[in-house]
């Protein structure tokens, strides 16, 4: 039997792939999903959860993408837009690894957009 002595984590995390059309930009279509109404008392981490996502993305390089695409790792949707001429991105959040509260609700909610600008998936996660 193995015991193991230390630190033992239940944190989990989750990655996340982003696309944007060749006719927008990251920052432009998730603000979009900024909220502005000062009454409502999710508008400030509403607000820190897009700012987050566009902080914490990155431009998938050439390698990377070539692989995921040969390995069969994106969906449809996102290999589609892929060949469209969207611009994907990837992310990943982890509800345990840093003091970042935000961090952990982007890790534990759902995401999934699919608009004319803009598609976000959350991949699975452990």
């Amino acid at each position: 039997m193995k015991i193991r002595n230390g630190f033992v984590s239940n944190s989990s995390s989750s990655s996340f792939v982003v696309a944007v059309s060749p006719d927008s930009d990251l920052k432009t279509e998730l603000e979009k999903f900024k909220v502005s109404d000062d009454s409502n008392p999710f508008v400030e981490v509403a607000n820190e959860i897009v700012d987050w996502i566009i902080g914490s993305v990155d431009i998938y390089d050439d390698e990377d993408l070539k692989y995921e695409l040969d390995e069969d790792y994106l969906s449809e949707n996102i290999k589609q837009a892929h060949f469209h001429g969207w611009k994907l991105y990837r992310g990943c959040a982890s509800d345990g690894c840093c003091d970042d509260g935000v961090e952990g609700i982007v890790c534990n909610m759902t995401i999934d957009i699919n608009n004319d600008n803009l598609i976000i998936e959350k991949e699975g996660g452990y």
